[in-house]
C-alpha cells in the first residue's frame, strides 16, 4: 500500500505551473498545465511516493546560535545523493517542525538540509543526525555544496 503527495510543478524560476493527477485506465497521469502560460523552461515534475524521510529533529543551543538535529530515516538514507529527495526531506521537515521554530534563516537551512542529503549522506552514511544551523550565512546552494554543508567554517559540533 502506499500514496502520492499532493501533485506539483515548478519553471525554470520556481514559479509554480498547475498540474494534477488524472486516473487513467492504465494508471496515474500528472498532467502540467504548461501550454499557453507564461512558464521558463524547462518545467519540472516529479510525484512523490509519500515515504517518510524525517524520523525526528530536536533543536540544541550552542554558542553560536540553535541547531536543529535531524534524524533522516532509512529510506533518505537509501536515497543519499538525490536532489530531489532532498527538496522532498526539507518540505516534509519544515511541514512538521515550522511551528516547532523553523522560522529564521530558511534558505540557507533549506540548502543545508538537500547538501547533507546529496553529500553527507553519500560521505557519512552512518552520521546520526544531519544538523542545520540557523546561525550560518545563506549562501546559496552551491556555496554550501562548496563549502561541505556549512558555510562560515566547520564547528566540533558538525
Amino acid at each position: 500500500m502506499g500514496g502520492f503527495s499532493a501533485p506539483w510543478a515548478k519553471d525554470a524560476n520556481g514559479a509554480k505551473v498547475a498540474t494534477h493527477y488524472e486516473v487513467r485506465s492504465d494508471g496515474l497521469a500528472q498532467i502540467i498545465e504548461h501550454r499557453g502560460a507564461n512558464v521558463a523552461y524547462p518545467v519540472v515534475a516529479d510525484p512523490y511516493f509519500g515515504f517518510d524521510l524525517i524520523q525526528s529533529a530536536r533543536w540544541v543551543s550552542h554558542a553560536e546560535g540553535w541547531t536543529l538535529e535531524v534524524a533522516p530515516t532509512g529510506w533518505a538514507r537509501w536515497n543519499a545523493g538525490s536532489f530531489l529527495v532532498g527538496v522532498y526531506g526539507w518540505d516534509e521537515l519544515y511541514s512538521k517542525y515550522r511551528y516547532r521554530g523553523l522560522d529564521t534563516n530558511l534558505a540557507g537551512m533549506r540548502d543545508q538540509y538537500i547538501c547533507h542529503q546529496q553529500v553527507v549522506a553519500v560521505r557519512a552514511p552512518r552520521k546520526a543526525t544531519w544538523n542545520l544551523d540557523e546561525w550560518r550565512p545563506s549562501v546559496g546552494y552551491f556555496q554550501t555544496v562548496a563549502q561541505q554543508c556549512n558555510p562560515g567554517g566547520a564547528r566540533w559540533f558538525d
